[in-house]
């Protein structure tokens, strides 16, 4: 595993630049600025920075097992857990830590469809337009569940 260092300009113009280990901020800002050079959306970098900052509250970043823990015991859903491996995978290749990313599949929630009573009082409660577009809607899912009763039958 490499790490990266930051280089700093010291003593006189003639003296080589010392190395020194980067400091986890600057490892954070270095995986900003790799996401900003990749031409990654504002809105992705600025979502990366609040889970990379969450992540390093509670693991140290530059210990992808200690990472892998951390996410694998977190009491949230799958799909959040798959962004931030995602997020931590964007922050291993910018700093160049070699790490082997786990798998965590998202599963699709069924829809909540309002019951018969509450589409009435939607519709009876809103404009003219949108009622005749639900009433359209209420009625075509009264024909598709007919054809579905009549295949079953």
């Amino acid at each position: 595993m490499s790490s990266s260092y930051c280089i700093y300009q010291t003593g006189t113009a003639s003296s080589s630049p010392s190395l020194i280990d980067a400091s986890p901020k600057d490892k954070l800002l270095n995986t900003l600025w790799y996401m900003k050079k990749n031409a990654y959306a504002d809105s992705t970098i600025e979502a990366t920075c609040k889970r990379l900052k969450h992540l390093s509250k509670y693991c140290n970043l530059d210990n992808p097992e200690n990472v892998k823990v951390f996410i694998a015991n977190k009491q949230c859903s799958n799909g959040f857990k798959e962004s931030l491996i995602e997020t931590y995978a964007l922050y291993c290749k910018a700093n160049n830590i070699v790490w082997n990313k786990p798998f965590y599949e998202r599963y699709d929630r069924q829809p909540k469809i309002p019951s018969e009573e509450k589409l009435n009082m939607i519709i009876a409660n809103s404009s003219k337009r949108l009622a005749l577009i639900l009433s359209i809607m209420r009625a075509r899912k009264k024909v598709i569940a007919a054809r579905k009763r009549r295949r079953i039958l």
